[in-house]
């Protein structure tokens, strides 16, 4: 018998031995052991479930769209306070999508590689402007709105999500959309 059809084999027992009354789907359950003897403590990977993929999407789609506002920014706006800001977006953002990218690909997720339609709405509206007006437009929507919103998306992520990993990205991305809500601020009362 393999390696692989022993492990399906036990987590299959210790299913039936806590009286479970319906089986998971072993195709989403990648079961290996560490060392690979069947005595060894068994490590488990299980992919997201769908309402876990979901907040997964929308948090990428999120921060690609910070980072497409954030180049928008970085042509045409004149103030030196925005541009820097706008800089900063690109960076954490763009640190972000990694980890959001690699999440998904150990969690075997497939995520769009464009913000969701909202968001490139918003930034054909963006398009449209420049000098103070774009300057104005770009604070209020990319800089206090949509973060207000991913924080938001953070915390429920933190309270709902099934994966204790993505449970994890979400409060390491916190402090930082929090940050950025307070840079927003600064910039606005100056």
């Amino acid at each position: 018998m393999s390696n692989s059809t022993l492990n399906k084999n036990l987590v299959i027992a210790a299913l039936l031995m806590t009286g479970a009354t319906t089986m998971p789907a072993l195709a989403d359950r990648t079961v290996t052991s560490e060392e690979g003897s069947p005595n060894t403590r068994m490590a488990k990977k299980v992919a997201l479930d769908a309402s876990d993929r979901q907040m997964l999407t929308k948090l990428a789609q999120g921060n690609q769209a910070e980072v497409d506002a954030a180049k928008l920014a970085l042509e045409k706006s004149d103030s030196d306070a925005v541009k820097s800001f706008a800089q900063r977006m690109i960076d954490d953002h763009s640190k972000g999508l990694k980890e959001i990218h690699a999440l998904a690909k150990d969690k075997e997720v497939k995520l769009p590689k464009e913000a969701d339609e909202k968001h490139q709405a918003a930034l054909s509206e963006l398009k449209k402007l420049s000098g103070p007006a774009f300057d104005q437009k770009y604070l209020a929507q990319a800089g206090h709105a949509d973060h207000q919103a991913t924080l938001q998306l953070l915390k429920e992520i933190e309270k709902d999500a099934n994966d204790a990993d993505l449970k994890m990205l979400a409060k390491k991305m916190e402090p930082v959309v929090q940050s950025h809500l307070r840079m927003v601020e600064d910039i606005k009362s100056k």
